[in-house]
């Protein structure tokens, strides 16, 4: 057997071209109660109250102190940050100022933005997904104190649309599987580089077709054949010479960004990860168990010899959920520092983020998307709609918790489109900016000053609207649909969200809405308790009744009728004429 000697990896080409970029997703479920604002005990988190207890002793804490936030790339779900920013605020400024460091250091930071909820934005309407992504800014800016350049999508699901959306928003790139790239449309953008690609693309052909005719050939004269068959075979070569097209399909490759081009001219550039790599760290615990180990037996191999060759960069992109270093794997976090330290340093490698990527080598590719596509199903998203194997068991009861909650959802919409041109100066600017009322920020009535035709106290309509809002956003967490059972917390936590749009709004909604959106979901069965979605909504409305933990209406305030709607918008529409 021929054995090929081992390439030189830490030769200075190495080190001038190849890079090392880990993105950490850090992100959990919102365990708190809609209801109650608060995180029940949970079994199994123990001595921790709660597994956000739990994680953060075991990940976010741990790698804050170790300085890991600044070595790699990373996202906070805001749901997350808010948590953490009022569970342990030093923690909470350490991850701050990680992407605060080398903001001075290089003019950007290394923290990504993320849309709010953790919506599956490619399941929304266009507006809701806007807003999701506005929303996601907005948090960021408040956090870090700038302006976000990337962003990391929930699930990284995506469409050519959102990529759209985002980039509107001022977006420069994000983050996708490989598989979310359609590696048939790769086109280098410069046509000088172009061209030459494309020669080197055809002679590999010839070069191919050259060197299995010779094989051919050399296995006839081998084997004794005569000049007649060795005659057949060489006019045979001839009759099958390679047609060359005029555009011969470009290979893709993870190791670069790549700009996937929009409409009206826009842009945005997409790091695909590298599949092989993510998919060890996340789930071979002998690919962590020594840093060392990992860049040598594990990095360098995935350097792309070719590009190595022609002295082209090359970004060896990692992206896997944050929680993995420390929880998920226990020490893992020690694991990360070391490798972020020394390990990638040793092996003739160089550590890097998107940002700084970027400016660095500005992608020469353009590729387009799969749309509907995403990071952890395997059918696009249907994880989050129709249900799919990617859960074991019964997967019936997503699609009926989907429908029932989009039947909610497009009602609050209609209420939504109804009012609240009368009731705001502009209604989408108010929804954008009540995101600071809701995280505490802004105080109502700054706001109410702000963004009502009439600021009064007496109107209560207008934030119920706006909370309405924010809680069919709530409502739509991509971990309702993620698990394999519809009795668990995170669906619940959806349920809860409904049930407290309905007191919200009241006899706002059409009637006969409470009933069909139980009806919808008494079609819908846990396969662990044998409970449907009605039973298990109404049993916590009637525990959250029993505990008083209604808080975000009051049982002396009634909900709101059409007839005092109508009376206040009227008295608004009389005080503006």
């Amino acid at each position: 057997m021929l054995v090929l000697p081992r390439p030189d990896y830490r030769s200075e080409a190495v080190i001038r071209t190849a890079h090392v970029c880990i993105h950490g997703h850090f992100y959990q479920p919102p365990r708190e109660d809609p209801f109650s604002g608060q995180i029940p005990p949970e079994f199994g988190a123990e001595p921790f109250a709660n597994f956000n207890e739990k994680i953060h002793a075991e990940c976010y804490r741990p790698n804050a102190l170790d300085g890991n936030f600044e070595r790699i790339s990373f996202n906070v779900g805001p749901t997350l940050a808010t948590w953490i920013e009022q569970y342990d605020p030093e923690t909470y400024a350490a991850i701050i100022a990680a992407d605060r460091a080398n903001c001075q250091h290089y003019g950007y930071g290394n923290a990504l933005a993320q849309n709010y909820n953790h919506v599956i934005l490619p399941l929304m309407k266009p507006e809701d997904a806007r807003l999701q992504i506005e929303w996601g800014i907005m948090d960021f800016e408040r956090r870090f104190g700038h302006r976000p350049e990337g962003m990391w999508l929930a699930e990284t699901a995506a469409s050519t649309w959102v990529l759209n959306l985002m980039a509107q928003a001022g977006l420069k790139f994000v983050i996708l599987a490989p598989w979310q790239a359609n590696a048939a449309t790769v086109e280098t953008i410069n046509m000088g580089e172009r061209a030459i690609m494309q020669s080197r693309l055809r002679q590999q052909m010839i070069d191919r077709w050259r060197l299995e005719a010779m094989q051919n050939l050399t296995q006839l004269r081998d084997a004794g054949s005569n000049p007649e068959e060795i005659a057949a075979q060489v006019q045979h070569i001839h009759d099958t010479l390679p047609h060359l097209p005029e555009r011969v399909p470009e290979s893709y490759d993870v190791s670069e960004p790549y700009i996937v081009e929009l409409s009206e001219g826009r842009r945005i550039i997409a790091f695909f990860y590298n599949g092989k790599l993510s998919g060890d760290i996340s789930f071979n615990q002998e690919a962590t168990n020594d840093a060392d180990r990992f860049a040598n037996n594990w990095l360098l191999p995935e350097i792309n010899q070719e590009k190595l060759a022609r002295h082209e960069s090359q970004l060896l992109l990692i992206a896997t959920d944050g929680e993995l270093y420390g929880h998920h794997q226990i020490y893992r976090n020690l694991f990360l520092k070391h490798l972020t330290e020394t390990s990638i340093e040793e092996a003739g490698l160089s550590l890097t983020f998107p940002s700084r990527y970027l400016r660095e080598h500005p992608p020469r590719r353009r590729i387009r998307i799969h749309d509907d596509s995403s990071w952890s199903c395997h059918h696009g998203v249907e994880r989050w709609s129709r249900g799919c194997g990617c859960t074991w068991g019964d997967s019936s009861w997503k699609p009926v918790l989907r429908q029932a909650c989009e039947m909610l959802a497009e009602e609050v919409d209609r209420v939504w489109a109804s009012y609240a041109p009368r009731l705001f100066k502009d209604p989408a600017v108010a929804l954008r900016e009540f995101l600071f009322v809701w995280q505490g920020v802004t105080s109502e009535e700054e706001f109410c000053q702000k963004h009502f035709k009439r600021p009064s106290e007496k109107d209560t309509m207008s934030l119920r609207l706006l909370k309405a809002q924010l809680y069919k956003h709530q409502m739509f967490t991509s971990c309702a649909w993620f698990f394999e059972d519809l009795d668990r917390i995170e669906p619940k936590n959806a349920l809860a969200a409904s049930a407290i749009i309905f007191r919200l709004m009241g006899r706002l909604l059409r009637n006969g809405l409470r009933q069909d959106f139980e009806a919808t979901l008494q079609q819908a069965v846990s396969q662990h308790t044998g409970l449907n979605g009605a039973q298990l909504y109404r049993r916590g409305v009637r525990r959250a009744t029993k505990q008083g933990t209604l808080q975000h209406l009051p049982e002396h305030e009634p909900a709101l009728d059409q007839s005092e709607a109508s009376e206040e918008v009227l008295s608004n529409q009389e005080a503006v004429a």
